[in-house]
């Protein structure tokens, strides 16, 4: 049987992994496919715009791909972060949907008011239209998941 430690391990990766892969296909799907203000490209490559820039956008696959490493990397953390903090909730074992819920949203505004501003991505003004498809991404597609 494994460790308490190796099942927190397999728990961080797997809801890391989880998460970012979820939250992507998420996006790809509504940007790409169905808003059509994207590509499945330039979603993984503003990732690395935060720390590229513009140029990120004409790197190819190289900076798509370092984008997902990116975006993989900060999912692994909120992973990492999440089961510290409710590994043991009582909480989370009732109700994980509703953890995961409310730490997406929390981590959703984390990123875009603390975090990004601290990089070179572009962030977009939010409207109603824009809020919701990054209320879903981070609760559904990435709070869940991640719990």
């Amino acid at each position: 049987m494994p460790s308490l430690l190796l099942r927190r391990l397999l728990a961080i990766a797997a809801g890391g992994v989880a998460g970012a892969v979820a939250i992507d296909l998420y996006l790809v799907i509504v940007e790409a496919w169905v808003l059509r203000i994207a590509t499945p490209l330039t979603v993984s490559q503003w990732d690395a715009s935060n720390l590229l820039g513009r140029a990120a956008f004409s790197g190819g696959f190289a900076t798509g791909a370092l984008g997902f490493a990116m975006h993989l990397t900060v999912s692994l953390c909120w992973a990492l972060l999440f089961t510290l903090l409710f590994g043991t909730s009582a909480l989370l074992a009732r109700r994980p949907s509703l953890v995961g819920a409310c730490a997406g949203v929390f981590i959703m505004f984390f990123m875009r008011y603390a975090i990004v501003p601290l990089g070179h991505a572009t962030l977009q003004p939010l409207h109603a239209g824009s809020a919701i498809v990054l209320v879903i991404a981070h609760t559904v597609a990435f709070g869940i998941p991640l719990a």
